[in-house]
């Protein structure tokens, strides 16, 4: 969808559908979750600020709810990242992209360490570089990715 420029509302046109999920949850039928992404990419270019207020998902969805989107990369405190998740008790932030390029994400938003942007051409590689190859965090050394001659003396055989 395209958010507030739509020709037809994501109101109209989302809400009907989450109205629909919620009746349903009430009845008894719910679902385990409702996964709500907002764009961080539009064509090629990175979208750093997120120009879409999806807070009207709140109002009509009362189940649980897994958020994704720029939460990540719009803000260097995580303020909206941290503010959603506070928000309720219901609110699950996705963050696929910035965990491959930090193994110890969980480890480093709990400690305020920098992030290690990710790299966006290694996610359409056809072996494992760039998915496994990145380092933790450590406040003594600076975070750096294995080159390609340290990443093929780790590189295993595929099990499949």
């Amino acid at each position: 969808m395209k958010g507030d420029d739509s020709e037809i509302s994501p109101v109209a046109s989302y809400g009907y559908l989450l109205s629909e999920l919620e009746r349903l949850r009430k009845n008894g039928k719910p679902l385990a979750y409702v996964a709500f992404i907002e764009p961080t990419i539009s064509g090629d270019k990175d979208n750093t600020l997120n120009s879409y207020n999806t807070s009207w998902v709140d109002q009509i969805w009362k189940g649980a709810l897994i958020r994704g989107g720029s939460y990540l990369s719009n803000t260097p405190d995580y303020s909206n990242l941290i503010n959603t998740v506070n928000s309720d008790d219901r609110t699950l932030i996705g963050a696929g992209r910035y965990y491959t390029s930090n193994p110890d994400l969980a480890n480093r938003l709990r400690n305020s360490y920098k992030l290690t942007k990710y790299d966006r051409p290694s996610f359409y590689r056809n072996d494992n570089q760039g998915y496994n190859t990145w380092q933790v965090y450590d406040e003594n050394l600076r975070d750096v990715k294995l080159d390609d001659e340290e990443f093929a003396k780790i590189v295993g055989t595929p099990l499949a």
